[in-house]
């Protein structure tokens, strides 16, 4: 609170007391007092520091969806964080110099992307255009008058939301590549994920078994062909697998097939041969 930072200071000595302290000074036994502000180093009038409690409420306000701007008298404030209090006092966040004006008069504070405005037990009332307001407060819609008793008239205006961007439709919008120009299907064309080394070399076997398909070296090698070749099928199928290939894999699995096709068909003529 303001208070905290407030002390009895001994205006003979200067010495500092709290404020609840009673009696003469410690110090110099003198018994003539005055409030003391710590933080801004200046006597005060009453037992809170007008400085310290406006500071203190700036440092709880709370950023407002939509400014407010309050005009009167030929000035303006606009206003982007609330609670803000209106009224005579110095510790005001807004000051209206008339008698006809409370210390505290009323308050605004940001509720949504609306302003509330609030009576704080005013003595000669607050009006929002043509309604009372009390203690619970009325919200501010558009452009509207607040009359501060029989005093001076404020004019509040909301600031109109920003205007969402135009929507344009998906067949409309293209993206480039930063670098070369090309649009998003060139780029993805560019970057897609390296074919699988499995799958290459279970096409290698097939191929290697296609050309030796008459000796047990060609059997021996369409088999791993047939193996790597499923492996591959399967790992490019995985969920968190980044290789692709499934092409390659799938050719590879059929050249294995066929060699070894045709190398059991070699094989079974030789033995007709021999019977």
């Amino acid at each position: 609170m303001s208070s905290e930072n407030v002390r009895k200071q001994c205006c003979i000595c200067g010495t500092l007391h709290p404020l609840t302290h009673t009696g003469p000074c410690t110090s110099c036994f003198g018994d003539s007092w005055r409030l003391w502000c710590t933080v801004h180093q200046q006597v005060l009038e009453a037992a809170a520091c007008s400085q310290c409690a406006r500071e203190e409420r700036r440092r709880k306000m709370v950023p407002a969806r939509v400014p407010l701007t309050v005009r009167c008298g030929g000035r303006a404030w606009r206003l982007d964080a609330g609670p803000v209090v209106i009224g005579r006092d110095d510790d005001c966040d807004i000051r209206i110099d008339s008698d006809a004006v409370s210390r505290r008069h009323c308050e605004l504070s940001p509720l949504g992307s609306r302003w509330r405005v609030r009576d704080l037990e005013s003595t000669n009332g607050t009006l929002l255009d043509t309604t009372a307001i009390t203690a619970r407060g009325v919200l501010v819609t558009g452009n509207s008058l607040l009359r501060l008793g029989t005093g001076p008239i404020l004019e509040l205006s909301l600031e109109p939301p920003p205007a969402p961007p135009p929507a344009v439709p998906a067949w409309h919008t293209t993206t480039r590549a930063p670098s070369t120009g090309r649009d998003s299907m060139s780029a993805r064309r560019v970057t897609r994920p390296p074919h699988d080394p499995v799958a290459v070399t279970a096409l290698g076997f097939a191929v290697v078994a296609l050309i030796a398909s008459f000796t047990p070296f060609g059997f021996v090698a369409a088999i791993a062909g047939l193996t790597l070749g499923a492996s591959a099928c399967k790992r490019t199928c995985d969920a968190p697998f980044t290789y692709g290939g499934m092409g390659i894999a799938v050719l590879a699995m059929v050249l294995s097939g066929l060699a070894l096709l045709l190398g059991i068909a070699i094989a079974v003529q030789g033995m007709e041969r021999h019977l």
